[in-house]
């Protein structure tokens, strides 16, 4: 992890992911909503909506199609990889990889240096 200085840009696709993280993903599951963690795509029990971890659910993904991506520079990690928090999440959807997961992105804008 290193301090980098973010663009206008990307620290608010910074904090736009980390709160659809919180919002989408964190919040039900801490209020007990449960995933079928079975089958390629993760559903919410109960109402089978899938869940939104898509590029097209992601403000970084949807601003650096993984190119340049602020988690790559910040950890040396592309969501494509398999050891990647996002990755983790999708194999094992749980509170504790989500929470992983925002928590990295929070990182990434409470590391950056002051001006």
């Amino acid at each position: 992890m290193k301090a980098i200085k973010w663009t206008v840009a990307e620290r608010k696709a910074i904090r736009m992911s980390r709160d659809h993280w919180k919002r989408d993903i964190v919040k039900p599951l801490e209020a007990g909503d449960e995933l079928n963690n079975k089958g390629f795509l993760l559903r919410w029990v109960g109402t089978d909506r899938p869940l939104k971890t898509g590029t097209d659910d992601c403000a970084l993904c949807r601003m650096c199609y993984c190119s340049n991506c602020p988690l790559e520079r910040f950890y040396n990690e592309v969501c494509s990889q398999p050891d990647s928090r996002y990755q983790k999440f999708l194999r094992r959807g749980s509170l504790r990889t989500a929470k992983a997961m925002m928590n990295a992105l929070d990182r990434m804008l409470k590391r950056e240096p002051k001006t």
